[in-house]
């Protein structure tokens, strides 16, 4: 939506509806040629194309010279973001942002290929993004936005946004093999055809593992793609299919008491019966038509997803004789599409869910160093909930208005500063806008400002730096195991981000990222004010080499410590994690690759939490403890990649 013209518009009218049937509650391919990677960092476009500090964008180079442990952590590319996980390898992953435990996605909206991955009033979670379905070697480039100045970013954007845009063809069909420890095999295969003067690309995925785990896992997957494109991203149409299943065994969060007594191991699980089963299939389209100064943008989607996950983190707390074991069941229907143009057991519910959005955003320079973005945009919900109870039953709706303004000075010596305000919101998850005791408002305002800049102090040097504060009226979390809403109370977060790209001699290129936050509820209460799992440092960063048929690449990420209870007397340690990646180009046709995760073995948590469970022989009242879930131990994968 950026143009370089004195004046720039947008309007865009977005709508969607979500029908989740049941919910239920119970108790190297795609690489550009084979050859070695240079991750470039491009100087054009860094300074002069933004409307806030802390947007930006990640390409496909910097996205294949990472060592990856899962799908989705490709997002830790962006400058802030930690990915970890508390269950098994086929559930959502749990995201941290600016000062949030997100959970599994809420207040951080996720879209691939112009469809969303958050889904509301889901069985496990409000905003449950699971990108297990992503295979990080079609992607193209992720583009990300933070916080709630952007007219065109709508529910569980507060925090921010990431866009995930898909290749429309590959350079030449290949098949890649991997295997690696713990029973990790690899398969995936690729191609193109012509079709009508357009390309058809073809992905196929297989994979399977057992993981460091006591009780193996046993993660079967399969995923399958298919994307006719014509034309290219400025004029042209994606037409896309993607199919994806998989199923596991749980080896959920375990009490530190009983690893410290003997009790358990590290690796081990209290319930060898948790595990899921999931599925996902899609539709997609997208148009785009544009010139020199204006352009129209549609797409439209159909999504079926379902989920059958097994979860006890409580263990002999409410049944002492058979265990707190619960089913969450989530099947859906999700439909919707967008259309811009620029001028210049415990309780079963069927939810329908329906939203119609409308914004403009309007951009004008002022003059060669001054440029204002401003956006207004409005969001309508209509939530209907037929329970197994009458009193959670019923129909509601709300509208929000949100509005948005940034100031972008410059501009001056490669340097540009930018101050930006906003309105966003999240929406609650629609069984608690319904219920006849508690019921929560269903559309919640959030509120931030930002200010930072960008530069480019010599070639090959990008910096970012942004200071920012943000807002939210009240959070909510669904408890499944008691098919309840808990509202929280309202909160400020803010902090400072630093982040750096280089591009030194000699084919090497380093990054680097810095977050510091504070996050607070704002009411006052004896309880305490920090907020449970909210983060407060973190920091990465990369190297990476090529020369000759050689490449490398070192990653480091460091997740600080972080408040588990509100008094904040009970804390999670910090986590160092250091992974690396070695290729070796054989021929033109013939590449492989070790990937080592995890190279210095650390014995750190992905997760931490505290909470009361109760083990058997235990108390009935239960223990209040820390729970944890260990980071996966060391771990070496061999890829072997032919290009046909």
């Amino acid at each position: 939506m950026r143009s370089r013209t004195t004046k720039n518009s947008a309007i865009g009218l977005l709508v969607a509806v979500a029908v989740p049937l049941n919910l239920v509650a119970a108790g190297l391919p795609g690489r550009e040629g084979v050859p070695v990677i240079i991750v470039t960092p491009d100087d054009n476009g860094f300074v002069g194309d933004a409307d806030a500090a802390s947007q930006g964008t990640i390409d496909k180079r910097q996205l294949e010279s990472r060592p990856l442990l899962r799908p989705a952590e490709v997002l830790e590319a962006i400058p802030g973001v930690v990915i970890t996980q508390h269950s098994g390898s086929g559930k959502a992953n749990q995201y941290f942002l600016r000062g949030f435990n997100l959970d599994h996605g809420t207040d951080f909206a996720v879209h691939v290929d112009g469809m969303p991955v958050n889904l509301p009033s889901h069985g496990h979670g409000q905003g449950y993004a699971d990108l297990n379905f992503l295979v990080p070697e079609l992607i193209d480039h992720v583009h990300y936005r933070k916080g709630p100045y952007y007219a065109d970013e709508g529910d569980f954007s507060a925090a921010g946004a990431a866009h995930v845009h898909l290749k429309r063809s590959l350079s030449a069909g290949f098949s890649e093999l991997t295997a690696g420890y713990y029973g990790y095999r690899r398969g995936l295969l690729g191609g193109n055809q012509t079709v009508e003067r357009g390309n058809l690309l073809g992905m196929l995925e297989i994979g399977e593992g057992n993981g460091p785990w006591t009780n193996p896992e046993q993660l079967r997957k399969l995923n399958g793609i298919l994307r006719y494109a014509h034309g290219d991203d400025k004029n042209g149409l994606t037409l896309t299919a993607m199919a994806y299943a998989s199923h596991w065994n749980s080896t959920d969060q375990i009490p530190l008491r009983a690893v410290q007594s003997g009790q358990l191991g590290r690796f081990d699980a209290v319930d060898a019966t948790d595990g899921g089963r999931t599925s996902r299939y899609s539709l997609s389209t997208q148009w785009v038509k544009g010139d020199a100064s204006s352009s129209t943008r549609v797409n439209a989607y159909l999504i079926h997803s379902r989920l059958n996950l097994f979860s006890n983190f409580t263990f002999f707390l409410n049944d002492p004789v058979d265990g707190d074991q619960i089913e969450q069941v989530d099947r859906r229907t999700v439909s919707g599409g967008v259309a811009r143009q620029r001028a210049g057991t415990v309780r079963s519910d069927r939810v329908v869910q329906t939203s119609a959005s409308l914004f403009y955003l309007n951009s004008i320079a002022w003059t060669p160093w001054l440029r204002s973005v401003a956006g207004l945009r409005g969001d309508r919900y209509r939530f209907r909930v037929d329970g197994d109870h009458p009193g959670n039953s019923g129909t509601t709706s709300d509208a929000i208005a949100s509005p948005k303004f940034g100031l972008v000075f410059g501009p001056w010596s490669e340097a540009e500063y930018f101050l930006n305000y906003g309105y966003g919101f999240h929406s609650n998850d629609a069984r608690g806008t319904t219920i006849s005791v508690e019921r929560v408002t269903p559309l919640v305002r959030a509120k931030g400002g930002e200010v930072g800049f960008r530069a480019t102090p010599f070639n090959g040097v990008h910096s970012s730096v942004a200071l920012w504060r943000l807002d939210i009226d009240s959070e909510l979390v669904f408890i499944g195991d008691a098919g309840t809403t808990e509202p929280s109370r309202p909160s400020r977060r803010e902090g400072i981000e630093w982040a750096s790209y280089i591009k030194a001699p000699h084919n090497i290129t380093v990054d680097f990222d810095l977050t510091l936050s504070r996050a607070r509820f704002k009411d006052d209460e004896p309880i305490g004010d920090h907020i449970p799992g909210s983060t407060t440092r973190t920091m990465s960063g990369g190297l990476t080499y090529a020369e000759g048929p050689w490449s490398a690449g070192l990653r480091l990420r460091y997740f600080g410590p972080r408040p588990l209870i509100e008094d904040n007397s009970e804390r999670s340690g910090s986590s160092t994690l250091v992974n690396a990646k070695l290729g070796y180009a054989v021929t033109k046709q013939v590449r492989i690759g070790l990937d080592v995760l995890n190279l210095f073995d650390r014995k750190v948590d992905d997760i931490t939490y505290f909470y009361t469970s109760r083990l058997q022989g235990e108390p009935a009242a239960g223990v209040a403890d820390k729970h944890f879930h260990p980071a996966e131990p060391r771990s070496v994968r061999l890829s072997v990649l032919l290009q046909i």
